[in-house]
């Protein structure tokens, strides 16, 4: 158990770092915030090797997926924000309104509203973000066949 609660906190310690270096990269110099962007990312890539051994099944789960998903660090993204508090605070109104409404009397109520407000803040905060009209992205989702229009740069809505 030791060297689980030990993995952790490393991973914890290097993360922490990566979000402190996100936030100084705009007064470091270039070269300065490279140098110590390839230190941490090295310190993780020695964490999370696949031939690391762990002892705790949870861990290995957790490496394999930092592994999986090492190429998208957030730290390389200028407009990527490293937490997901802007999207919790656009669904807060959804669920405050889900608790205090009775909503969640019956649990296909609390399911259709869970799922329709998480769709009406995923789109209202892409056309903030992205400047997608809200209609033509509705519209566009329920004649998708198969998976739903991208919300990203190059969503395929008219313009």
């Amino acid at each position: 158990m030791r060297g689980a609660v030990r993995f952790a906190r490393h991973v914890t310690a290097v993360l922490r770092e990566v979000l402190q270096l996100k936030v100084e990269k705009p007064t470091l110099p270039a070269e300065t915030f490279a140098q110590r962007a390839t230190a941490l990312e090295e310190r993780l890539d020695q964490l999370i090797h696949e031939r690391r051994r762990f002892s705790d099944p949870d861990n290995a789960r957790f490496a394999k997926r930092l592994r999986k998903h090492r190429d998208h660090l957030f730290l390389h993204v200028a407009e990527l924000d490293a937490t997901n508090n802007q999207g919790e605070r656009q669904l807060r109104p959804a669920i405050i309104t889900r608790k205090t409404n009775g909503c969640n009397r019956v649990e296909g109520g609390a399911e259709a509203h869970s799922i329709l407000s998480s769709v009406l803040v995923t789109v209202a905060l892409a056309r903030h973000q992205r400047n997608i009209p809200v209609l033509d992205f509705l519209t566009a989702l329920q004649r998708a066949s198969g998976s739903p229009p991208a919300l990203g740069p190059s969503c395929p809505l008219p313009a």
